[in-house]
C-alpha cells in the first residue's frame, strides 16, 4: 500500500503531549462548540483544575473535541475503516491522497499511517475521558454536575473503545488517567474484558445522564442507550439489545425524518427527531470530509469514489429514493453540466458543493451522524430476528419503517436468513459513508464472503494490524496474526 508522507511521533512523546492536555488545552476550546463559553487563558495545573462547574465543562468539551479530529470523524479516519475497508468505496483520482487513505488494495500492514492515525486519536480521546473521570471524583464541584459530566466521559470512552475493539480485537484497556510516562507499557487485554468495560460505562451513562443533552452536540441518556444496544448486538446479546431499542422506540422521543436527503444538508444538522448523537461542525470548525467526497472537477480532492456495484439496480430496488441522494454521474454545477472523470461520484454529504453552485471553500458545516433513529430501528429488527430465531411482527415493523421512508414496499413472510440478508442490504444503502459497512459485515459474519470483490483479500484482514509505531514504543504489545 502507498503510504502518506508523515513523520510519526514517537509514541511515548505523543502520549506525554496528549496526556498532559489538562495543563492548558481545555481552556482554549471556545471556538469549537457553540455551547462553551470562553475561559481566561491562564495557566492551570491539573491539581488546580476542576474547581468550578465552568472548568469541569471545559474539560469534557476537551474530550468531545477529539471527535472532530480529521483522524476520527472529521475527515477520513472513521470513513476509511467503516466504508473504505469495506466493499463501499475506492480511493479516488487525487494524486494527493490516493489509496493510502484507506486499505482497499488490501496490501495493508502495520506501517499504514491511516490506521495509526485512528489508533492514536482513539487513545487520545480515551485518556482525556479517563482524566475527567479521575479528576472529577476529587473535585469540589456539585455532585449533580460531577455525575453528569462523568457520565458523558464514560459514554465517550465507551464509543472509542467500541470502535477499536472491533477493529483490532484485544487492545490496551486503560481506565485511569496516564498523567506521566510511568507505567505506560501495558499488554493487550482480551476483547471480552474490553466489552465488559464498554457495557459497564454505557450502563452508568444510561442511568446517570439526563434525557436531554446538557448542550448542543453533547450526549444524553438516549445516546448512551442507543450505543449500548449496538454493543449488546455485537457482543451477541440480542435480547438485551432488543429491550433497549424497544425502550427508545416506545418512548416516542424520536422519529424518522420524512425525506432522507434532509439528514445530509448542513442547514438541517439540528434534526434531533432522528439524529441521536452527532459530531458537531460549523463555519469555525469545518468538516473537511466533504472536500474528500466531491470530484476533482470542482477543485476538491476527489479522494473517494463509489464502487460501481453499490449503485446498480441489482442492489437498489427500482423505487429506492436513496440512490439519487447518494450518488450521481452528472449534475448541474455553477450553471453547467458536470460529469465526473471517475464516472460516479458521491452526493451524500458532498451535496452542498453543488446545490446553487456553492463554492467548494464554503463547504464543511455538516455534522457527522454517529447514532440516528434509523439505526435504532434496524438494530431492533436484527436483534429480534436473532433472539427469536425468526423475524417477529415487531422486527418487520422496524425494518418496514426504514423501507417506507426510502419509497419501498413492505416485506413479510421471510425466513430468518432471508430477513437478515435483506436487513444487511438495507443497512448498506441507508448508512453508506456513515462508517457502518465494515462493522456490519463483521457482525453478520460476511466479511470473507463480501470482500472477495478484492483480489488481495485475506481472512486475517478481519482484524486490523496493531500499528508498528505503537509496538515499537511498547514492548509488551503483540501483533495480530499474519501481520
Amino acid at each position: 500500500m502507498l503510504l502518506m508522507n508523515k513523520i510519526t511521533l514517537n509514541m511515548k512523546t505523543y502520549l506525554a503531549y496528549t496526556f498532559s492536555f489538562l495543563v492548558g488545552l481545555s481552556l482554549t476550546l471556545s471556538g469549537c462548540n457553540d455551547f462553551l463559553e470562553e475561559e481566561p487563558r491562564n495557566f492551570l495545573s491539573p491539581d488546580q483544575f476542576y474547581q468550578t462547574p465552568s472548568q469541569a465543562t471545559s474539560a469534557i468539551i476537551g474530550v468531545y473535541d477529539v471527535l472532530d479530529n480529521p483522524d476520527m470523524y472529521g475527515q477520513q479516519g472513521f470513513i476509511s475503516a467503516g466504508d473504505g475497508a469495506s466493499d463501499n468505496l475506492l480511493g479516488g483520482v487525487s494524486t494527493m491522497v490516493n489509496k493510502s487513505q484507506n486499505p482497499l488494495t488490501y496490501e495493508m500492514d502495520a506501517g499504514n499511517t491511516r490506521i495509526l492515525d485512528f489508533y492514536e486519536a482513539s487513545y487520545q480521546l480515551i485518556n482525556r475521558a479517563n482524566a475527567v473521570v479521575d479528576r472529577l471524583a476529587e473535585s469540589p464541584v456539585d455532585d449533580e454536575i460531577k455525575q453528569d459530566i462523568t457520565a458523558e466521559a464514560k459514554f465517550l470512552r465507551a464509543l472509542a473503545y467500541f470502535n477499536i475493539v472491533q477493529m483490532f480485537g484485544d487492545v490496551i484497556l486503560r481506565t485511569e488517567e496516564a498523567a506521566s510516562l510511568d507505567n505506560l507499557d501495558q499488554p493487550r487485554s482480551p476483547a471480552s474484558d474490553v466489552y465488559a468495560q464498554i457495557i459497564q460505562d454505557l450502563q452508568a451513562a444510561s442511568s446517570d445522564l439526563p434525557n436531554e443533552p446538557l448542550g448542543v452536540g453533547r450526549a444524553d441518556a438516549w445516546a448512551a442507550r442507543a450505543l449500548l444496544a449496538k454493543v449488546y448486538l455485537t457482543a451477541e446479546q440480542p435480547n438485551e439489545a432488543a429491550q433497549l431499542t424497544g425502550e427508545i422506540i416506545n418512548s416516542g422521543e424520536f422519529s424518522l425524518v420524512s425525506e432522507y436527503n434532509r439528514l445530509f444538508r448542513p442547514e438541517n444538522s439540528g434534526l434531533t427527531e432522528e439524529i441521536i448523537f452527532a459530531v458537531q461542525y460549523g463555519p469555525q470548525r469545518r468538516n473537511i470530509l466533504t472536500d474528500f467526497l466531491t470530484v476533482a472537477e470542482t477543485s476538491a480532492y476527489g479522494a473517494f469514489e463509489p464502487i460501481d456495484n453499490l449503485f446498480t439496480n441489482d442492489l437498489y430496488e427500482e423505487s429506492d429514493l436513496r440512490r439519487e441522494y447518494t450518488v450521481f454521474d452528472s449534475i448541474v454545477w455553477q450553471g453547467e453540466w458536470l460529469v465526473p472523470a471517475v464516472g460516479l461520484s458521491f452526493l451524500k454529504f458532498a451535496e452542498e458543493h453543488y446545490i446553487d453552485g456553492i463554492p467548494e471553500g464554503q463547504s464543511g458545516t455538516m455534522n457527522f451522524p454517529v447514532l440516528r433513529y434509523a439505526d435504532v430501528l434496524l438494530v431492533q429488527a436484527e436483534a429480534l430476528a436473532r433472539a427469536n430465531g425468526n423475524p417477529t411482527t415487531e422486527a418487520y415493523d422496524a425494518l418496514n419503517q426504514v423501507r417506507a421512508r426510502a419509497g419501498l414496499s413492505e416485506v413479510s413472510g421471510l425466513s430468518q436468513e432471508e430477513f437478515l440478508d435483506l436487513l444487511l442490504r438495507e443497512r448498506r444503502l441507508e448508512f453508506v459513508l456513515e462508517g457502518h459497512r465494515w462493522f456490519d459485515l463483521k457482525r453478520f459474519g460476511k466479511l470473507d464472503e463480501k470482500m472477495q470483490v478484492f483480489e488481495g483479500w485475506q481472512s486475517h484482514f478481519q482484524l486490523f494490524p496493531i500499528p508498528e509505531a505503537a509496538i515499537t514504543a511498547n514492548p509488551l504489545l503483540t501483533q495480530n496474526d499474519n501481520y
